[in-house]
């Protein structure tokens, strides 16, 4: 199943902060969270390419807030 927009989950327990990844894989063992960002790689950055912290900091948000004791999820910024 793909889900879009999917916003079933929180960065906080009180149920603030609603989490939005762009789509949500579920299938097999584990679901797969993409995230699109919008802009080029940044060529003459090598390390980072262009990819900003807080980009980094959503994807840890997004797969701390999707693992479960059964299941952990697969990451992928595009």
């Amino acid at each position: 199943m793909v889900r879009k927009q999917h916003s079933k989950h929180h960065a906080l327990r009180n149920q603030l902060f609603q989490l939005r990844p762009d789509l949500v894989f579920e299938y097999g063992d584990r679901p797969v969270i993409l995230d699109t960002k919008w802009k080029q790689l940044d060529r003459t950055d090598p390390k980072k390419l262009g990819v900003s912290q807080s980009d980094i900091y959503q994807m840890l948000a997004y797969g701390h807030s999707y693992t479960t004791a059964e299941q952990k999820p697969r990451l992928v910024l595009l």
